[in-house]
């Protein structure tokens, strides 16, 4: 009996562990609504009083339902929309937005049967399901990357080199504190890069970017992380001090873009990456054909080259018209002409030209792009700035009743303006014409005596509204206090965004200014007339007796014993017989023993020279230089879209058929580098999808509870995607026991 009443206690207290760690129920809604009933509101908020812990430590998942009045599509919407609403109230009471989970089912998962009014009205709903968090990331078994960390001297130029062949170069004295002071002694630089889908899953990156109209998924070229400590304490790069990179991307893609991860986990675009190599073939380098270089000097006896210019030299100065004597007494200024130049060098400067007009072209888009994103800041700017307006409610009994309208839609705060009004005995206090008025600020200050003051301010003017008291039937206002310190952050965060907004276009305009700089100075390049032609002053007197050294071994023994200007005589007097002698050297078998040893060394320096040029084309085309001018996550990705989609809703349950209610699913997709999250935002969710059923797939799906399954690829070809309204119920395999990301790649 003892035994029994242990092993009771025993449940009952792991039943209460388990109801503290996991709160699940649901609210209702009215017919074709979305909008939050009072009563359901409150039932949230004591959910929510009732929690352990800060709100910091759950995850939150929310499931919209619908009753069958309309088609699936319409009823997707509705549900989706029932658990937004539910996603924004909790967001507006303290949730972090990370940490909440929405999807819609439709009614596709009725709870009664939707023949009565009784029972639609069950199915009319959204359940949720709060859930601490076991650990800070929803990660497989705990794994994590590994960075890599370099210490530096904050004082010098470090250059850094990283595993995949990356380049980081850090300039002196780069980094500042918090305080914004200059940091003195050594940096600690951490590292990391992203190059395959193991990488993107382990590290929660997103994987998709949003241009305003559409939403692609990424196909990766490479990401990277790079932060910088000292003592403890994370350190910042200064202004006008750029890290620049070397950066070894996974692939050659077109249309690669550069983008930064910003504070909301969202990805901005920086710049388009240029595709195009700095080489313009294996066979040319720094503009000179390698076959025309030249490896033989005149003066050089053991070449053969040496050999037939000298042969040439004397059979041409041995013929009737021509003296030796008056070559070699020959200086003067001669003009070289264009028609001289080489047809390789022409062809290379062409290519040159044709490379700095589409270094132009290329400057000129970015100028183009930056001034689309400054003015679609500026607007930005425009819709963030904090307006305030002031809305009467009622006017009698000595008592003014008014609302305060919070003019900035993006900010949570909105909410609390609007669901909060204000009541004073001193009606005098707002003049007629300040009701019309658009207020740039707005603080709200507890007094003694529990009343607030008001105090709204524009460019101009500024209002106090004292002895105001707070009241809302639509909120709980046991902390006033608490709720008037939020609507003043509401302010406080419209300020910083505005501030970032202003730094973001400072940067695009110097950007852009940089750019005109460097178009104007290749412009001037373009249209300075190469100057082709060049004046050299010709002497003939070392060339003459570079010619006399190396013709002694064909001379007579009297000739051997002239002096150079007597030899020259002597060759002019006895043209005939140095005609016949120079002519007679063609046929040396050591000449053409020479030659030959020549022109295979000449084919092997080519070969050598292309397969060098090839090597470094192919190194250079996989790789792009970046300038960043903020630590943090970057990416160089080209956008894509699924191939030929199709949608589906999906259900899943575990092998022992035990039903599983995911938070969030990856889908990793075979024809791009890359992953799909579909966790309730952008219309898709774990319940409903889109994939191509002509790539292999993967799912791997997650829950509240710290597990996290997969459906391997094989098993989608079990699924009839002829069906219209496609579903499919997926049984998932657990996942357990992965020692380190090599395990994870395996069983991807």
């Amino acid at each position: 009996m003892r035994k029994l009443y242990s092993t009771i206690i025993v449940l009952l207290v792991v039943s209460n562990a388990i109801a503290q760690n996991k709160k699940e129920f649901q609210i209702k809604f009215e017919t074709a609504s979305h909008i939050i009933l009072e009563n359901e509101s409150q039932k949230i908020l004591d959910k929510v009083a009732s929690l352990s812990k800060s709100k910091d430590n759950y995850y939150v998942q929310i499931i919209g339902h619908t009753d069958n009045i309309g088609n699936l599509d319409y009823n997707y919407t509705l549900s989706n929309e029932r658990a937004k609403s539910v996603a924004d109230f909790f967001i507006a009471n303290g949730f972090l937005e990370k940490d909440i989970y929405l999807s819609g089912k439709s009614f596709l998962n009725p709870i009664s049967e939707n023949k009565s009014e009784k029972g639609k009205a069950k199915n009319r709903r959204v359940t949720i399901i709060i859930s601490q968090k076991k650990q800070q990331e929803i990660r497989f078994a705990g794994l994590k990357l590994k960075e890599q960390t370099y210490t530096i001297d904050n004082s010098k130029t470090e250059v850094l080199d990283y595993k995949s062949g990356t380049k980081i170069t850090i300039p002196e004295n780069s980094f500042m504190d918090k305080n914004g002071n200059t940091v003195t002694g050594t940096v600690s630089i951490k590292y990391l890069e992203y190059r395959e889908p193991t990488d993107y899953i382990l590290a929660n990156i997103p994987m998709d970017f949003h241009d305003g109209k559409e939403n692609f998924y990424f196909n990766s070229g490479g990401m990277f992380k790079i932060n910088a400590i000292k003592d403890g304490e994370e350190v910042f790069l200064k202004n006008g001090k750029n890290i620049n990179l070397d950066f070894k991307i996974t692939q050659e893609l077109p249309n690669l873009n550069f983008y930064q991860l910003d504070s909301k986990n969202k990805w901005v675009e920086l710049s388009k990456l240029n595709t195009t190599s700095n080489f313009g073939g294996y066979d040319v380098i720094e503009g000179e054909d390698i076959y025309t270089m030249n490896y033989y000097n005149l003066c050089n006896s053991t070449s053969c080259d040496s050999f037939n210019d000298i042969r040439n030299f004397g059979i041409k100065n041995s013929e009737t018209e021509n003296s030796l004597s008056k070559f070699y007494n020959f200086s003067a200024e001669k003009l070289k002409p264009k028609t001289e130049e080489k047809a390789t060098n022409t062809a290379t400067e062409k290519e040159k030209k044709s490379r700095k007009e589409e270094i132009i072209k290329s400057y000129k888009k970015g100028i183009e792009n930056n001034l689309v994103r400054i003015e679609a800041f500026k607007n930005r700017i425009t819709n963030e700035t904090p307006k305030y307006s002031l809305k009467k409610i009622a006017d009698e009994n000595s008592e003014l009743l008014f609302n305060i309208n919070f003019e900035v839609i993006t900010n949570v705060q909105n909410l609390n303006f609007k669901k909060i009004n204000w009541s004073t005995n001193n009606t005098s206090q707002i003049a007629e014409n300040d009701w019309n008025k658009k207020w740039n600020s707005c603080v709200i200050t507890l007094n003694e005596n529990e009343t607030f003051t008001i105090v709204l301010k524009d460019s101009v003017n500024e209002l106090s509204i004292n002895a105001n008291k707070m009241i809302s039937d639509k909120i709980n206002l046991n902390k006033p206090a608490l709720l008037s310190e939020k609507m003043n952050k509401g302010f406080e965060i419209q300020l910083k965004k505005i501030s970032k907004y202003e730094k973001i276009n400072e940067k695009y305009a110097k950007r852009n200014s940089d750019f005109e700089k460097k178009i104007a100075d290749l412009t001037s390049n373009l249209s300075q007339k190469k100057q082709t032609d060049s004046i050299k002053i010709y002497t003939n007197k070392n060339f003459v007796k570079c010619f006399w050294e190396n013709s002694k071994s064909y001379m007579t023994a009297e000739e051997q014993n002239l002096t150079l200007i007597d030899w020259i005589s002597y060759f002019d007097i006895n043209k005939s017989l140095m005609n016949e002698r120079y002519k007679n050297l063609q046929n040396s078998s050591d000449c053409i023993e020479l030659y030959k040893k020549r022109e295979e060394a000449n084919r092997l320096a080519y070969e050598n020279q292309k397969q060098s040029a090839v090597a470094i084309l192919k190194a250079n085309q996989l790789t792009r230089s970046l300038s960043i001018t903020n630590l943090g996550i970057y990416n160089c990705d080209q956008i894509q879209r699924l191939q030929n989609p199709i949608e589906i809703f999906a259900e899943y349950k575990d092998e022992n058929a035990k039903e599983i209610k995911p938070l969030f699913i990856y889908l990793l997709d075979s024809k791009f580098n890359g992953i799909i999250k579909y966790d309730g935002y952008n219309n898709y969710s774990p319940y409903r999808f889109a994939y191509s059923p002509s790539s292999k797939n993967t799912i791997l799906a997650f829950d509240g509870n710290g597990d996290s399954y997969i459906f391997e690829s094989e098993k989608f070809k079990n699924i009839n995607t002829s069906e219209k309204n496609l579903k499919y119920n997926f049984t998932m395999t657990k996942i357990d026991n992965l020692k380190d990301d090599i395990d994870l790649k395996k069983l991807l």
